[in-house]
């Protein structure tokens, strides 16, 4: 091989390795998310307890979704004169969900009731819009408007509950180790009632000249009712006892 060959041969491997490096610096993909990048990423939701270690499962409740499709009124024209298409807005509300909880008893040591505890629940609050078919009025048809009103179910609450813990006190000189009691605790039932919009109908219309327009109806809404189960830890007890002095 010539002097120029040579030459002419390690320029082309210093380019490659060059080449090579920047790839791996310089190209696209998720190692080269900056620091900044990286914490914007929304953290998991946390996930909900299957199992209780020192309680009970308290499950959870899907609301369901409610889907209502929009009606639309076509365009018709009546003596002359067009009334133009009208959309009535579509119903869309998501389904949510009341995650799943953990009453719990905390471990405490002999001659001890652990305290207790039940979390507060919520159940979200519920709108259903109010709608309505305008009239009209054109070519000696007239049709007022008619209307159905909304409905609304506010937020319900149920506050946790809790009791600390209890232990018996032994008496110095002996005697009688008096009995403890932890009391029953009970998260109170909570239910959102059903909502509902009553279905609208526009009547059939012809004028003298036998032009009509087609009825309008717009069907019931139905929100079903949530409810959310009383929850209750049973009450406990360590009897009394004698010791000797």
């Amino acid at each position: 091989m010539s002097r120029k060959s040579a030459i002419t041969s390690v320029l082309a491997l210093l380019l490659a390795i060059m080449l090579a490096a920047c790839g791996a610096t310089g190209g696209g993909g998720a190692e080269r998310q900056s620091p900044a990048a990286r914490s914007a990423t929304p953290e998991s939701a946390p996930a909900e307890p299957t199992g209780c270690r020192h309680g009970e499962l308290i499950p959870a409740v899907d609301i369901p979704a409610v889907h209502a499709d929009p009606v639309v009124i076509p365009e018709v024209r009546i003596g002359g004169e067009v009334v133009p298409e009208v959309t009535i807005p579509g119903v869309d509300l998501p389904a949510q969900r009341i995650p799943a909880q953990c009453t719990e008893i905390k471990p405490a040591p002999g001659g001890c009731l652990g305290a207790a505890s039940i979390p507060p629940v919520s159940i979200p609050a519920v709108e259903i819009p109010p709608v309505e078919i305008p009239g009209l009025d054109a070519g000696g048809i007239k049709l007022d408007p008619v209307r159905a009103e909304g409905a609304s179910a506010p937020a319900q609450h149920a506050e946790g509950v809790s009791t600390p813990e209890v232990c018996q006190a032994e008496p110095k000189d002996g005697g009688v180790v008096l009995s403890v009691v932890r009391p029953p605790l009970v998260r109170a039932p909570l239910v959102r009632p059903r909502l509902m919009r009553g279905n609208l109908i526009r009547p059939y219309a012809c004028n003298d000249r036998n032009e009509c327009v087609p009825a309008v109806e717009v069907p019931a809404l139905e929100v079903p009712a949530v409810e959310v189960r009383a929850v209750e830890i049973p009450a406990a007890e360590i009897r009394a006892y004698e010791v000797g002095s």
